[in-house]
């Protein structure tokens, strides 16, 4: 090894080492609060460091109420959420929904296109027939294809100029469980 090599191997060394060690300093005075929540149809974990506990702690509590706040947006299962209110006036008339939820929808649409329908926000029939939020069952193909219909994402329309979402036919259903967790992270 030349003195040009080893001048240079030694400077990264130490300097990697300086690195580490200022690195697990500032880590051993970090604090680091983990709590876990039920939310959206799951566990939630949330990480939170900062250089107190209690700026920790406010960091996690935040975290998991902002997920909360999403969940009361976009949950089908609370019935005074925007979504459950699309739901349940499907084939009647549209509903005006936050700037949020409906930029949500619009990324669903997207998503569609680019998986060619693989991927679909108005599965909500399906998840029914399914039961996939209760005991679970396995329809038939003769139900599945008879749903097909209240599934066709062309039968939801979303209006820019009013912030609104109109499901077409009765019976259609918006479940937003494929991307709403992703939003919410």
């Amino acid at each position: 090894m030349n003195q040009y090599s080893f001048n240079h191997f030694a400077i990264v060394f130490f300097s990697v080492a300086l690195t580490l060690v200022s690195l697990d300093a500032c880590l051993a005075k970090s604090a680091l609060i983990k709590r876990s929540q039920y939310l959206m149809g799951t566990l939630v974990f949330v990480t939170g460091v900062a250089s107190d506990e209690e700026t920790a702690k406010t960091a996690v509590s935040a975290g998991l109420a902002e997920i909360r706040r999403i969940e009361h947006l976009m949950s089908t299962w609370i019935p005074t959420s925007e979504l459950s209110k699309v739901n349940a006036a499907a084939g009647r008339e549209p509903v005006q929904v936050s700037q949020e939820t409906f930029e949500v929808l619009m990324r669903s649409l997207e998503m569609a296109k680019l998986t060619q329908g693989g991927f679909n926000v108005a599965v909500g029939p399906a998840v029914n027939a399914w039961d996939a939020n209760g005991e679970g069952q396995v329809p038939s193909q003769e139900d599945l294809e008879a749903l097909r219909p209240q599934m066709e994402l062309s039968n939801m329309q979303l209006d820019e100029k009013t912030g609104s979402v109109w499901l077409r036919h009765p019976g259609m259903s918006i479940d937003v469980g494929g991307i709403g967790k992703g939003y919410a992270a």
